[in-house]
């Protein structure tokens, strides 16, 4: 079974800057996965939790760009729509739970006044909630969308492929990616409170107001608090 959408020109140009941001964000991705997996020899925490958000990130850009492609065509089979929705909402929100991991972890470490810690015993742990996650919510979804008596569209055939029902996008992928968001934004400031009455470096004032500020600033983009722009 074929869905057919009719497309006009101001549609396929839209469509075709869309691919062309999209393909300059895989190439960036992929050139710091590179960049990582050549500079590190060894694993270390970090660097692994930082690998597996670029590579969530990498397939939920990948998978959005073939919904797009498809789209373009002007017809995409129901199933294979339906795939790439799950594809999608679970790539989503993998992404963001890596950040999360990655935003306990940065904070873990401040109020510990040491270094993330480089062992890796942890990193099985992360992998339950980072990848186990994502994977219930896009199960619950998916078996929503079997069970005929409910009688609940739960995916959009087309043009975009994606969660349609508006409470099971709100249950399985909204509340959850604003929940991510709202504790990255608590652990950022409580980070930065920490970081502003800490008196540890040893330096001018001046000079220790401009560690202090870029530090805060890496923090806030390490913790993934730019997502909570998702609210607007």
């Amino acid at each position: 079974m074929l869905e057919r959408h009719p497309t006009d020109s101001s549609t396929t140009e839209v469509q075709f800057y869309n691919y062309a941001l999209l393909s300059l964000s895989g190439i960036f991705i992929i050139a710091n996965i590179v960049y990582i997996i050549t500079r590190y020899r060894t694993a270390r925490l970090t660097e692994l939790l930082m690998l597996c958000f670029l590579i969530s990130l990498l397939c939920a850009l990948l998978f959005y760009a073939i919904g797009v492609v498809s789209s373009i065509g002007g017809q995409i089979h129901v199933i294979a729509c339906e795939a790439i929705a799950a594809m999608l909402q679970f790539f989503f929100l993998s992404t963001m739970t890596w950040i999360s991991i990655f935003a306990y972890s940065i904070t873990h470490a401040v109020f510990a006044n040491k270094l993330i810690s480089s062992d890796c015993k942890k990193f099985k742990f992360y992998v339950v909630y980072g990848l186990g996650a994502p994977s219930a919510l896009t199960l619950v979804a998916v078996m929503l969308s079997q069970i005929s008596q409910f009688g609940i569209q739960v995916y959009q055939h087309g043009p975009d492929c994606f969660l349609e029902n508006q409470y099971v996008r709100l249950a399985t992928f909204f509340i959850p990616i604003y929940m991510m968001i709202t504790s990255n934004v608590i652990m950022t400031i409580l980070c930065v409170q920490k970081i502003v009455r800490s008196g540890s470096i040893q330096s001018s004032e001046r000079d220790r107001k401009i560690k202090k500020t870029i530090t805060i600033l890496k923090l806030t983009i390490c913790l993934g608090s730019g997502y909570i722009l998702l609210f607007f």
